[in-house]
């Protein structure tokens, strides 16, 4: 008896993990392009672009838990309950260069950023935020996000980059997905490009512990 109820305890908390997810987001991703611009003295965040992709390859469980602090953080809270529903953390480019001689200048740089959240069913509320190696917030930034407005734009639906699947995952919602980037190659030469990808993919498996592993995943853009 003690063992059904163990058993159905876990059958509980597995399926109320999956509405969860399926309950704040839809199996699709959210881009969100954020200009990170200041000096060692002043920062400031603007968003550049919003996008739509189809599917979502990021996390399903814990979801608003970090798995690393890292120098910043991206949240993502339900408008309405202001539950927090996502969060990631990060460390960019641009605060490394903070800590130069360069952005000690009175002069300003700015950089592009990219952070892939899962898509919102409903109007969501998307802060981020940048620390100092005291972890201590240096600046922060919040915007509302609707998921049906009209200016954000729709990537990958249509004229997608053509791929070859190498190994096709059992269960693609729970896998490392690994790409081939064939930078470099002529379309000509792209066969080559796929036949040198291929062994080394063979090559990779090989390897511990991926030799035990079967749920692996990786295409060749």
């Amino acid at each position: 008896m003690k063992r059904i109820f163990i058993l159905l305890l876990l059958t509980i908390s597995l399926n109320a993990v999956a509405q969860d997810f399926k309950q704040y987001f839809d199996d699709a991703t959210l881009r969100i392009d954020y200009i990170f611009s200041g000096n060692a003295k002043h920062q400031a965040i603007a968003v550049d672009e919003l996008y739509r992709l189809p599917h979502w390859f990021g996390k399903h469980e814990r979801l608003s838990e970090l798995p690393i602090e890292g120098n910043g953080q991206i949240t993502v809270r339900d408008h309405r309950t202001q539950k927090v529903i996502y969060r990631n953390s990060f460390s960019t480019l641009f605060q490394e260069w903070l800590t130069y001689d360069e952005a000690k200048k009175p002069s300003s740089k700015s950089f592009e950023n990219v952070f892939l959240v899962p898509y919102p069913k409903d109007s969501a509320d998307v802060t981020v935020e940048l620390r100092n190696n005291r972890r201590e917030v240096t600046v922060s930034m919040t915007h509302l996000v609707a998921p049906q407005d009209i200016l954000i734009r729709h990537m990958g639906e249509r004229n997608v980059t053509p791929y070859e699947t190498l190994q096709q995952a059992a269960d693609p919602s729970r896998c490392i997905h690994i790409a081939y980037i064939a930078e470099g190659y002529t379309e000509l030469k792209c066969p080559y490009s796929l036949r040198i990808a291929a062994s080394q993919w063979k090559l990779f498996l090989l390897m511990s512990p991926l030799n035990q592993c079967v749920n692996a995943s990786i295409s060749l853009p």
